[in-house]
């Protein structure tokens, strides 16, 4: 009875064993991928702001310009407002010129004014007696005439002077009128090009402010994108970390599977011996009454241990290299970079290179180096679209930089299985394989165990 009761209890337990080991596995494919997704969505929040700063930027671009031509503009309205202020002082410098000349010609004018009527007066007051007696006087003909026609003069002389001066005041009267008309004209064309000049200015404001608002949102937008950076670099350490764990998890499983495994060797050794003990204690039994039956017994019974022993040889390692890895890069041969420290190729890039770059035409095939189970398959800021694959005993593989990803999380490739295409996304220079192997944990020298 006990033996059944002891094998049910052993049943139950490695079921018991098999279903947690399960849930744990499904847990820690769900963390990854949910942690996966959480930075996915923060690299598509990060470019919807980066698309918003460009945005930004032309915007404050364009506003800069518009700027720029109403500071012009502003500049030429103000040129103008001093020319036209010159102008108006001339012209008002000339118009107390003017006024001056008026008085002046007044003045003139009123004197010949009185000139003439004092004349007109005295031949009023003696009548033609004055212009008479000056001809009557006359001694000779040709005086006569002289007199006569110097009395005219007179006479022509006082009516052209009266009239030059009338004619000499219209025109400073004329000329004062156009001066004031040219000051009014002026001056309204100065009020107008003021309230441009008012207009511009508070455009300019009203510009500088939005200026200043494209510059707070630049800022914002900016220190927002240094978050998400900062954010996605956290998630990749968290991812990183999950990984980690999800191997120390496979590791760990391994062994209890090897210590299990084990321990029923052990189980059936221990079996074994005794069924052996037991067939070695009938047979001694059986030698009291046949001797030679015994020693033929005997004897099969070593002669099957030994086939049992030869036939426990492993040949799983047919048709594998020497290392067990397959070249990952059907297509090519080219190392473009070994491994071990370097100089930084670009932006970004690490200066110890813990892996092999293998140059190829993008769209090439990258096949799985050795049979496992793909641990990643997913993408990141530096490594672009990449696969990591299990091979077990701590072993583990990395595939870089691919254009499109053919396996999934979970799944069981061969050796020799395409598992995704040459690509340049993430940190690259152009089309490139970068491929890694690690060994309990450290990087080594994919060189030493892969070759074209």
């Amino acid at each position: 009875m006990k033996n059944p009761i002891k094998r049910f209890f052993i049943i139950a337990l490695a079921l018991c064993l098999c279903i947690c080991s399960s849930r744990v596995d499904v847990l820690a494919a769900n963390e990854i991928t949910q942690a996966q997704d959480e930075k996915e969505n923060l690299i598509k929040k990060k470019t919807n702001v980066e698309t918003m700063l460009k945005d930004l930027e032309k915007k404050k671009s364009d506003t800069l310009v518009y700027i720029q031509e109403l500071d012009t503009k502003l500049a030429e309205i103000e040129a103008e407002v001093a020319r036209l202020d010159n102008e108006i002082n001339k012209a008002n410098e000339e118009l107390v010129a003017t006024q001056a000349e008026l008085e002046e010609a007044k003045i003139t004018e009123a004197n010949q004014y009185e000139s003439m009527k004092k004349r007109i007066q005295y031949m009023y007051m003696n009548g033609n007696k004055g212009y008479l007696q000056i001809l009557l006087d006359a001694e000779s003909m040709s005086d006569f005439l002289n007199k006569s026609e110097y009395i005219k003069q007179i006479s022509e002389y006082d009516r052209n002077m009266l009239s030059n001066y009338q004619a000499a005041k219209q025109l400073v009267i004329d000329k004062e009128a156009q001066i004031e008309e040219n000051i009014k004209q002026l001056e309204e064309l100065n009020a107008q090009v003021e309230e441009e000049k008012k207009n511009v200015e508070v455009l300019l404001t009203e510009k500088n402010n939005e200026l200043q608002n494209y510059n707070n949102s630049i800022s914002e937008s900016e220190n927002a994108i240094n978050s998400y950076e900062t954010a996605i670099a956290q998630q990749e350490d968290y991812i990183e970390q999950l990984l980690e764990a999800e191997r120390k998890r496979i590791e760990e499983e391994e062994r209890r599977k090897a210590e299990e495994e084990a321990r029923k060797k052990a189980e059936a050794e221990a079996k074994r011996k005794a069924e052996e003990a037991a067939k070695k204690k009938a047979a001694e039994e059986a030698a009291a009454r046949a001797a030679k039956q015994a020693n033929s017994a005997k004897a099969t019974l070593s002669g099957s241990s030994k086939s049992e022993s030869s036939g426990s040889v492993s040949t799983d390692s047919a048709n594998v290299s020497s290392t067990g890895f397959m070249w990952p890069c059907p297509s090519s041969g080219r190392i473009t970079c070994g491994f071990g420290y370097r100089e930084q190729p670009t932006a970004g890039a690490s200066t110890y290179h813990k892996g092999i770059d293998i140059g190829a035409t993008s769209g090439s095939n990258i096949v799985a180096s050795k049979s496992g189970t793909v641990v990643t398959s997913s993408y990141g800021v530096a490594t672009g679209y990449y696969v990591m694959i299990y091979h077990g005993n701590g072993v583990y593989t990395y595939y870089m930089h691919c254009s499109k990803l053919l396996v999934e999380a979970g799944d069981t490739v061969n050796q020799g299985d395409v598992i995704a295409l040459i690509g340049s996304t993430g940190v690259s220079t152009g089309p490139h394989l970068h491929f890694a192997i690690t060994i309990d944990g450290s990087y080594v020298d994919p060189s030493d165990y892969v070759s074209y």
